[in-house]
């Protein structure tokens, strides 16, 4: 057992952005909710090394503390996505949008609304449902106090995925307005899937703790232009070496078809 102090994990996380020089396209990364945007360097440095300049977005509420989390709302969220997507478009030709989780619904969201110079879409562990699993609650009580387990490769990356620092323990329940935002925003997305006419590349986990299987359904059905990776041995955050590889390739791959 070992403590792990997620503040000093998250605290310093901040928008990155790269500029490619000549490229005319950016490919812009939206994480999820409570989610930091740590998680996007390997696939930002994917995207850039083939050519794309590379943006990666932090929510507002998200790389503070969890009293500043529990005071933002749904709108800012999409507000600030809205801005700073169309703030790349006036310097670029093209955008790419890259999501994981809540970040899949805004990615949706924005192109589903304004799809001029929207290229294509990256969606990884697309929640057009929620169903949690066992592990999921037991691990938020082992991320809260700070006690994992090495042998626990699931609740340890779930915590290195968080991107809200440590708070109080009664701070907890002001986030509940914020998971009623995610469920209002999954209503909402699931509504706008049939106008998603661009590249779609969608890569799901076959043992998700929070977006259960059936979703892929769903998707073959509404998001028709949708390639689907299903991996067979990754969760919500934690991904197994096997499914990594496999990943990171088909990311490259789909970067590559859309120059």
């Amino acid at each position: 057992m070992h403590y792990i102090d997620r503040w000093t994990l998250h605290r310093h996380q901040k928008e990155y952005y790269k500029k490619r020089p000549f490229s005319d396209t950016v490919v812009i990364f939206i994480h999820g909710i409570l989610e930091g945007n740590m998680q996007f360097r390997n696939l930002g440095s994917i995207a850039y090394k083939e050519g794309y300049s590379v943006l990666i977005l932090l929510l507002p509420g998200h790389g503070e503390t969890g009293e500043t989390f529990a005071k933002v709302h749904l709108n800012q969220w999409v507000d600030y996505v809205n801005k700073q997507v169309q703030q790349m478009e006036r310097e670029y030709k093209y955008i790419i949008l890259v999501g994981h989780s809540m970040g899949s619904l805004l990615a949706i969201g924005y192109a589903a609304h304004f799809p001029g110079k929207i290229k294509s879409l990256v969606l990884f562990a697309l929640p057009l449902a929620i169903e949690l699993k066992y592990r999921v609650i037991k691990g938020a009580i082992k991320i809260a106090t700070g006690r994992l387990s090495e042998k626990e490769p699931y609740v340890i990356a779930e915590c290195r995925a968080i991107g809200v620092g440590k708070t109080k323990s009664w701070t907890y329940i002001k986030w509940i307005p914020r998971y009623i935002d995610l469920f209002i925003l999954i209503s909402y997305i699931k509504k706008q899937l049939n106008k998603i006419k661009k590249p779609v590349l969608v890569i799901q986990s076959k043992k998700d703790e929070f977006v259960p299987v059936r979703v892929i359904r769903l998707i073959q059905q509404q998001l028709v232009t949708s390639k689907i990776i299903i991996l067979g041995d990754s969760g919500h955050f934690c991904y197994h070496h096997s499914d990594i590889n496999r990943l990171e390739s088909a990311f490259k791959q789909f970067l590559q078809e859309e120059k």
